[in-house]
């Protein structure tokens, strides 16, 4: 599976909220695909919009058209080194990190792991960012509640009015 070829399928003209990664997995499922990230998020989005989406691809293509969109800080692999090494890769794929949100600015930004935060922050700042921030725990771990609560409050928050 191309992940960044995936990715940008889902690509929105314009971003609004950006959702943040820590980076796809070196193996396995992927959120563009179908992961258990992607199983809270949709069940997030759907219990604050009222609606239910057939398919993760139905999913997908509301969050293009309404601005939401998901990138990694890191586009290469971490989640399988040692925490030594994981982090360094972070800090330094965190400068073309904040080049691509440079080129997004999003509105609000959604960091989706606690402990990649101060990593995500120093990139926004480097990227000039002015979007709010909220940070989420990952959805597992016995977090999926308290990601899902959150994440439905951040999506009435930013809701699209018709």
């Amino acid at each position: 599976m191309d992940i960044e070829k995936l990715r940008e399928k889902f690509r929105p003209e314009k971003v609004r909220v950006l959702l943040i990664g820590e980076s796809p997995p070196a193996e396995g499922t992927f959120f563009y695909d179908r992961s258990l990230m992607t199983a809270y998020t949709k069940s997030a989005f759907e219990s604050a919009l009222s609606q239910k989406f057939s398919t993760n691809a139905e999913f997908f293509e509301y969050m293009r058209q309404t601005g939401y969109y998901l990138e990694d800080l890191s586009q290469v692999p971490v989640d399988k080194l040692p925490c030594a090494e994981r982090e360094a890769k972070l800090i330094e794929e965190s400068q073309r990190f904040a080049e691509r949100v440079s080129q997004m600015n999003p509105k609000a930004v959604v960091i989706v792991l606690k402990k990649i935060e101060k990593i995500v922050r120093q990139a926004l700042r480097k990227a000039g960012s002015s979007a709010e921030v909220y940070v989420l725990p990952f959805p597992g771990n016995g977090h999926q509640t308290k990601y899902q609560a959150q994440l439905i409050s951040i999506v009435h928050a930013h809701r699209i009015r018709a």
